[in-house]
């Protein structure tokens, strides 16, 4: 009879080896993207319909690159690019986004009008987007994105000015604040997304009529939403209810965005899985080459290899020059 805890160990072996097999594949394919030049026809600073807003860090600068020259490419609109740097950006990072994309506007993080929200996590980007709104249409791209087909839904969304935002399989329609005040506490959790979620029914700074719980990754903002200022009314109301150190941990950000785009109307949820988190949950017989647009979360970037064999597909058959 085997002994359980010796299997356990084994297969823990055999996984973190996996998983180490894993990283070094992504680590090796994520460098080709230094050798290649992509063709960005559609990149413009002047004349565009879409405005594509992504903060860069330096560990995972060569998947920013992807998640950008994969949602332009698909989207077949003209993008105009707004990067912030997040203050870990080398100048090798710099030359790299210069060589890309054209030089296109870099801010950091420092030089975002906060207006009273919390700093850090990714809320420089939210204020920054919700500026950009007053003149464009704004998508929010995650680093850890991977495009691909089409993204009919998301294209449609910008030509109609319509918001949207990334979700999971169970959130596909929105909830009424009082129904996710209602599940939010009978989750009884500490997390500072489900907190804030309890006192929806309770809200003074805005008036929500529906909430679309998503996923702040991949999201759309209508032009002209004139939402800045509800952001900085919302967030000072939570952090009276919840406190400073609770409202100012990461998640706050990703709540605040699900409330800004269920604001929007019209707004909806991308469909699922057509746009995914990958992983959450998995999904039994995963065929990639199906779906129009994946967030590969955290370590789920180097779970079954998947992104390492998008990447090395999308470099080999896309037309792309070796320097």
């Amino acid at each position: 009879m085997s002994n359980p805890l010796k299997v356990e160990r084994v297969f823990k072996i055999v996984n973190d080896a996996l998983t180490n097999i894993r990283q070094k594949q992504f680590r090796f394919n994520s460098r080709k993207i230094e050798k290649c030049k992509f063709e960005l026809g559609n990149l413009s600073k002047v004349d565009f319909d879409v405005t594509v807003v992504s903060q860069l860090h330096h560990s995972a600068i060569y998947m920013g690159v992807m998640a950008l020259v994969s949602f332009i490419e698909s989207i077949g609109l003209k993008v105009k690019l707004e990067l912030l740097d997040d203050g870990s950006l080398t100048e090798k990072d710099k030359a790299l986004l210069n060589r890309t994309f054209d030089n296109p506007n870099l801010t950091h993080i420092n030089k975002i009008n906060l207006e009273g929200c919390p700093s850090g996590g990714t809320w420089e980007r939210l204020c920054h987007i919700l500026e950009l709104c007053a003149n464009s249409y704004v998508v929010q791209v995650d680093s850890d994105t991977f495009s691909s087909g089409g993204l009919k839904q998301v294209r449609e969304n910008i030509l109609h000015n319509k918001a949207f935002t990334i979700v999971g399989e169970h959130w596909q329609k929105p909830i009424s604040p009082v129904e996710m005040s209602n599940l939010a506490r009978s989750w009884n959790g500490e997390h500072v997304q489900v907190m804030a979620e309890s006192l929806f029914d309770q809200l003074r700074s805005i008036k929500m009529n529906k909430y679309i719980r998503g996923c702040s990754a991949f999201a759309g903002f209508p032009k002209g939403c004139n939402l800045r200022e509800s952001l900085s009314s919302f967030s000072h109301e939570m952090e009276s209810n919840l406190g400073e150190n609770k409202w100012r941990q990461w998640g706050s950000e990703q709540l605040s965005s699900n409330v800004m785009i269920s604001l929007c109307d019209p707004s909806e949820a991308l469909p699922w899985p057509e746009y995914q988190n990958f992983g959450f949950p998995w999904i039994k017989g995963f065929n990639q080459s199906s779906y129009e647009l994946i967030h590969f979360i955290g370590s789920n970037r180097y779970a079954k290899g998947v992104y390492s064999r998008r990447l090395k597909q999308f470099l080999a058959t896309h037309q792309v020059g070796l320097k």
